[in-house]
């Protein structure tokens, strides 16, 4: 299966958000330095454009801003597989934020781990 760009840029972000933490760096789209290393990251062909990269940030930024949102939804389900098609989209966010979405052993309930 093939990942979403806006997946992979969640991987590239965190990575590189752990990276700047011990040394320097930016995430900033607007710094072509920014573009080729995550041109390079998902082995991109030809350098992502700004605008492309840009809306990328914006639809990461948002689901940050929203994450909570999704935790919520879980949290009022207990967690309960039978919900999962109800919050489908919410749990492929948080994937993109780094959480793992995952059932337990007997299959009826969600794990959610970061």
């Amino acid at each position: 299966m093939k990942k979403s760009m806006l997946k992979l840029y969640g991987e590239w972000r965190r990575a590189t958000e752990a990276a700047i933490e011990s040394c320097s760096g930016s995430i900033d789209c607007g710094e072509a330095i920014v573009r080729e290393d995550f041109s390079d990251y998902i082995k991109l062909e030809k350098q992502i454009d700004f605008d492309e990269m840009w809306e990328l940030e914006k639809k990461y930024e948002n689901l940050l801003d929203n994450y909570e949102r999704a935790i919520e939804m879980l949290e009022e389900m207990g967690y309960y597989a039978s919900s999962i098609d109800d919050i489908e989209e919410e749990l492929e966010n948080l994937e993109i934020l780094g959480y793992s979405c995952y059932f337990d052993n007997n299959k009826d309930r969600i794990v959610l781990d970061k």
